[in-house]
């Protein structure tokens, strides 16, 4: 074993380097799900008013492409509500 002027190993000496190999952290960790790049969906028109359709599929696979499993969506149709207000019927 060959050793530097500071009593150290030389660095070519030691464990080998194994590529590609998953930390402790990672290998504990859950595992990645897939993103799948989605398609732009049509905007089609009801009543004079436009909507996007989506199948089950496609909104499951946008919370996991976005990790939207805690996100709260709301629609309003008449005007947004006072912030205070909001936060009122989030905790509902």
């Amino acid at each position: 074993m060959a050793a530097t002027a500071s009593g150290q190993p030389s660095p070519e000496v030691g464990l080998p380097i194994v590529p590609n190999r998953p930390s402790y952290a990672a290998s504990l960790g859950y595992p990645k799900a897939q993103i799948k790049p989605l398609p732009l969906k049509p905007i089609s028109y009801l009543h004079g008013e436009p909507q996007v359709i989506w199948e089950q599929e496609e909104v499951n696979q946008i919370i996991i492409n976005e990790n939207l499993e805690y996100a709260v969506i709301e629609k309003f149709s008449y005007g947004w509500p006072d912030i205070q207000e909001l936060r009122k019927l989030i905790t509902k």
